[in-house]
């Protein structure tokens, strides 16, 4: 990699007017993507041939001589011409709150990023990736629609870490998930450490089926209950649309969030204070793995909210040049973990829907929303539209029922909890406030 090459023998001659390099850090991550799709159709169809895509990124971070900095993300066409890099890295330079720090990586904990067979296929047989999606083929054949569509993506990563002090690792991470969209009506998918064979991908299979024939049916009779809750898959979408964003420093700095630095300063009460959210490491399918965040880190678990308090933000070198703060050790990852509450149900076994909604009484299961990118983050109120939802009525499953979702995600997390549990997703079943109309 030139631009690695460039920072390494920094001392020699550099682009006219820029200043030369006191020191620097590299976060280098080359991916390659490959991606194996059924094409709109029945299952059984044609598939399209395995797609490969190649792409690399760095975040560079550079002291200047002068001891001005700069920070910024750098991409494949950049990269491949450091003269540009540096002069685009120059242009933004800014004053380094405190010049006798450089923030590094935390080290990397003794962690399983790679799964061999995973690395194997991508970069010498590709083709081996059609056999789980033909799996996937044959067993959703029978499904009533004519409109599927699956996919199934691998990703093998190379990560370079290196700094002018002399810190340099290179490692490897591979990832594999896939999904299924039926109609429009559902999305199903998952992410897995290994290329799924057929323990993983039969048990998982059978599941979409069992939830698709739940969105078959409608339901006919009135809605006793407007309560609401959010499938696993949404609920994460929520947490990650109205808290990633209004946890950012920077906005909170520039009046763009809903909170403020003294609810941070005074760790204010805002929410339930039953109410706990983490940004933790989370386990991935292989015992010993855990998910690396957007640096390649091991995430740092770390309390957002303890107990209804604001306790943490990401504070980036920008946010705490302009607030004269210390910057956050890392980012926020957005792996996002409620723990049980007082009162919470966990199916003891099985990764049935039903048994996972039986503790409801009366209820609507949203799937999917439409429009959530649209909606004000900083005021956390949210009207969407639902194309399907599930009745529950006394834990059985009633059928299926479109309509529109209006509420405020900040008053949800202002009530008492009953966090209901996915095993097969691993993320939370979350209730919440919101009035539910459904469609004539």
């Amino acid at each position: 990699m030139r631009m690695l090459d460039v920072l390494r023998s920094a001392g020699g001659p550099l682009p006219t007017g820029v200043p030369s390099i006191a020191s620097w850090r590299l976060h280098l991550v080359e991916r390659q993507v490959v991606e194996v799709a059924l094409r709109h159709g029945r299952f059984g169809g044609p598939y399209s041939p395995p797609s490969i895509k190649n792409s690399s990124e760095a975040e560079v971070f550079v002291q200047w001589s002068d001891g001005l900095c700069s920070q910024a993300t750098l991409h494949r066409a950049l990269l491949a011409n450091p003269t540009d890099a540096l002069l685009a890295l120059r242009l933004q330079a800014y004053p380094e709150p405190f010049p006798d720090v450089v923030p590094g990586f935390a080290p990397l904990a003794d962690i399983r990023v790679c799964v061999p067979e995973v690395r194997d296929a991508i970069l010498r047989e590709p083709a081996a990736l059609v056999a789980p999606i033909s799996r996937m083929a044959q067993e959703l054949r029978t499904l009533e629609t004519d409109q599927i569509r699956g996919h199934l993506t691998a990703q093998y990563a190379r990560v370079t870490f290196a700094t002018s002090e002399g810190a340099d690792a290179t490692y490897d991470s591979t990832r594999v998930a896939y999904g299924v969209d039926l109609a429009s009506r559902a999305w199903f998918g998952h992410e897995l450490r290994t290329l799924p064979g057929d323990a993983d991908l039969l048990p998982r299979l059978e599941r979409v089926r069992r939830d698709y024939d739940h969105l078959r049916h409608p339901h006919t009779g009135r809605l006793s209950s407007t309560r609401a809750v959010l499938a696993p898959g949404l609920a994460n979408q929520f947490l990650h649309y109205y808290l990633l964003q209004n946890l950012s420093m920077l906005s909170i700095l520039n009046g763009a969030s809903a909170f403020t630095v003294g609810d941070l300063e005074e760790n204010r009460r805002l929410f339930h204070p039953d109410l706990v959210i983490s940004d933790a490491p989370v386990r991935n399918d292989h015992p010993t793995a855990f998910r690396l965040d957007d640096r390649g880190q091991a995430p740092v678990a770390r309390d957002l909210i303890h107990e209804g308090r604001l306790v943490g933000a990401d504070v980036s070198l920008r946010a705490a040049r302009q607030g004269g703060l210390d910057p956050s050790p890392t980012s926020l990852t957005g792996n996002w973990l409620l723990p049980t509450q007082p009162g919470t149900v966990t199916p003891a076994g099985g990764s049935d829907l039903a048994d996972c909604l039986e503790p409801m009484e009366d209820g609507v299961f949203i799937y999917s929303v439409l429009g959530l990118h649209t909606q004000d983050a900083s005021r956390g109120a949210y009207s969407l539209g639902v194309p399907r939802a599930l009745v529950v009525r006394n834990g059985k499953i009633r059928g299926f029922v479109r309509g529109t979702l209006v509420g405020n995600f900040f008053d949800d997390l202002n009530a008492p909890l009953q966090v209901l549990s996915d095993p097969l997703a691993d993320k939370p079943i979350l209730p919440i406030l919101a009035s539910f109309t459904p469609s004539d």
